[in-house]
């Protein structure tokens, strides 16, 4: 039995093999693609809803009907650990004190539990798609779990039947520990945050400055104007004349530095995405703060 567990980062979910009949599909988590649908995967298996029925009714009220829906009329099974009578009667129990018995109590998320179930019902290969667990997500703490149950995978079936998709964050490494040195590439990422650094100061200056000015010739513009309402019939037409120029200038002025502030703000906000990356990266090289490279 092939088992391609899919959860729900976008980085490899649609890559699994879903016209592949050899491989079993389970998945975790619901994903609302319409009012009456909770996922947008073509092929399912199995469904795996694990927390608790008081958790999971009141953040997405839709969500266990429909389970239910799909579970009775068999376009998959849905696997629970505690018994649902009333809401989900077609579900599957969970073999909670089986797998525990067997592989421990060191599973922190559902696709450890997913592992070892596919491990404890014979499976021949296992693979993960969209399931990521990077540093700095709201999930990387729950990475240790899903990467233990990974090895056990490997010992049990051979690295090569386990299967992890280049883009997914999971049993990657920078660099072999002691072995391979990274001290070219981390001092580029110290000084590449620098240089982010600098150019996200200047730039925000830059807008800030902008915004200023923006705020100021409106203000000036939305006078003129003011002033050509409340004097209306009274103003000779030179003066009219000199006033509309002057809030036509201003008006011109003002579009100016809000574009230019515009231009600004986006450069900013590419440049705090750079950095957020810069930082991801800086994670797998010294997570601790310790420049030590391979030989801290």
């Amino acid at each position: 039995m092939k088992v391609a567990i899919v959860a729900k980062s976008p980085s490899s979910r649609y890559s699994a093999p879903y016209d592949d009949p050899s491989w079993q599909i389970w998945t975790v988590g619901a994903l609302q693609t319409a009012e009456d649908n909770y996922t947008d995967l073509p092929r399912i298996d199995r469904w795996y809803e694990l927390h608790a029925m008081d958790w999971v009714g009141p953040t997405a009220p839709g969500f266990i009907p429909w389970l239910e829906k799909q579970a009775a009329a068999g376009e998959f099974e849905v696997w629970v650990r505690e018994e649902w009578p009333d809401d989900l009667p077609s579900a599957k129990l969970y073999p909670v004190r089986e797998i525990t018995e067997r592989f421990g109590h060191y599973i922190t998320n559902s696709v450890t539990w997913m592992i070892l179930h596919a491990l404890h019902e014979g499976a021949t290969e296992i693979g993960l798609w969209g399931t990521d667990m990077a540093h700095g997500s709201e999930y990387w703490q729950q990475r240790p779990s899903c990467e233990w149950a990974l090895g056990l995978a490997q010992a049990m079936l051979g690295k090569e039947n386990v299967h992890v998709p280049e883009t997914c964050d999971l049993l990657k490494a920078a660099r072999l520990y002691a072995v391979e040195d990274d001290g070219a590439i981390e001092k580029k990422i110290v000084a590449r945050q620098k240089e982010l650094a600098d150019r996200i100061s200047q730039t925000t200056l830059q807008r800030d400055q902008q915004y200023q000015i923006e705020v100021a010739l409106n203000a000036q513009a939305q006078f003129a104007d003011h002033i050509l309402a409340e004097l209306n019939g009274e103003l000779a037409p030179e003066g009219r004349a000199t006033i509309e120029r002057y809030r036509d200038e201003a008006t011109a002025q003002y579009q100016e530095a809000a574009a230019i502030k515009n231009q600004a703000d986006a450069t900013v906000k590419m440049l705090m995405g750079a950095k957020e990356d810069c930082q991801y990266w800086q994670s797998w090289f010294y997570e601790s703060g310790d420049l030590g490279g391979a030989h801290g």
